[in-house]
């Protein structure tokens, strides 16, 4: 009767253990690091989220989803910041460009945008930082301060859902 019950404790610890075992950050061969959530400005109800995803399965992944608890926001969507045209008056909209230092040209605008999801090629690691890909968060409930530890589930194709605790911080 021991043999059979610590058996079935091994095996139960075996399973959770090849799984990724829920707070760690890893959910069957994709570990989650440094995750947090830019500190949210009085007035406004959005903020970004950011961390590094590695892909330490066998295969490629994709990142195709990601939420907060209702109470904390309404929505959070993928999306990646890309430089948009060459800063010249010509690819510039409604006399945005400016004259006189440069030659009339100015940099490149950097628009945001949604996309469905983020690849992760196996073996490498996919960073979510400013000016780049990141978690757009929307309809913030209440100021999130500094400091502060929200929980963020994050939906792959093939690994399933990972939950992992972010802490919000200041820039």
């Amino acid at each position: 009767m021991n043999t059979i019950r610590i058996g079935a404790v091994s095996l139960a610890v075996a399973v959770l253990a090849a799984c990724g075992g829920g707070s760690g950050g890893n959910a069957r061969g994709v570990e989650v690091d440094g995750a947090w959530i830019r500190a949210s400005i009085p007035g406004k109800d959005m903020t970004a989220g950011y961390m590094s995803l590695r892909n330490t399965g066998e295969a490629a992944d994709e990142l195709v989803g990601a939420s907060l608890p209702a109470g904390v926001a309404e929505r959070t969507e993928i999306h990646e910041s890309v430089a948009v045209g060459d800063g010249s008056p010509a690819t510039m909209g409604h006399g945005d460009h400016m004259s006189g230092t440069n030659g009339g040209s100015t940099p490149p605008v950097m628009e945001m945008r949604r996309v469905s999801r983020i690849e992760l090629p196996e073996g490498k690691t996919v960073r979510l930082e400013p000016g780049g890909y990141h978690l757009m968060i929307f309809g913030v409930k209440e100021p999130l301060e500094a400091g502060r530890k929200v929980e963020v589930e994050l939906r792959f194709r093939h690994a399933g859902t990972v939950t992992v605790t972010a802490e919000v911080r200041t820039g």
